[in-house]
C-alpha cells in the first residue's frame, strides 16, 4: 500500500490593513503644545496640577524618579517636600509654566535663584 504525501497548507502572512494603522497613528506633540492646548482648570486638584507642571518640567527621556531627584537636588529637600510647583514660582517670582521651561533648560540657574530667594527670606525672618 502506497504511502499518500500529506500536504499542508501554507500559512500566509496576515493581512495588515494600513489604513485602520494609520488611523491609530498619533502625532509627536512637544511639551509646549500641550501646555498650550490644555489649559489650567480652575478647579483642578493640587495633585493634578503637580502632575502637570512636574511633566512640563522633564526632559522626555527623564522617569519619575530622576525628576524627583533633579526636584531635590536643585531645590533641596525643603525645598522640594514643603513646595509645591506653584509655591516654588511665587518665591521665585515667575510663572509655574516658566519655571518649568527654566528648570528643563538651564537647572543650574534656577538653583542659583532659589538660593538667592531663600537666603533672602531667612535672612529677613531673623530680624
Amino acid at each position: 500500500m502506497a504511502k499518500k504525501s500529506s500536504k499542508k497548507a501554507a500559512k500566509s502572512a496576515p493581512v495588515v490593513d494600513t489604513k485602520k494603522l494609520q488611523a491609530n497613528d498619533k502625532p509627536e506633540i512637544t511639551l509646549a503644545e500641550v501646555a498650550a492646548a490644555k489649559e489650567i482648570a480652575k478647579n483642578e486638584s493640587p495633585v493634578a496640577r503637580g502632575i502637570r507642571f512636574n511633566k512640563l518640567a522633564a526632559l522626555p527621556s527623564e522617569t519619575p524618579k530622576q525628576v524627583k531627584a533633579k526636584v531635590v537636588r536643585v531645590f533641596g529637600k525643603s525645598g522640594y517636600s514643603s513646595y509645591s510647583w506653584d509655591g516654588r514660582s511665587k518665591v521665585l517670582d515667575v510663572t509655574t509654566e516658566e519655571l518649568c521651561r527654566m528648570f528643563r533648560e538651564t537647572p543650574d540657574k534656577v538653583k542659583a535663584m532659589w538660593e538667592a530667594a531663600t537666603a533672602k527670606k531667612t535672612t529677613t525672618d531673623s530680624k
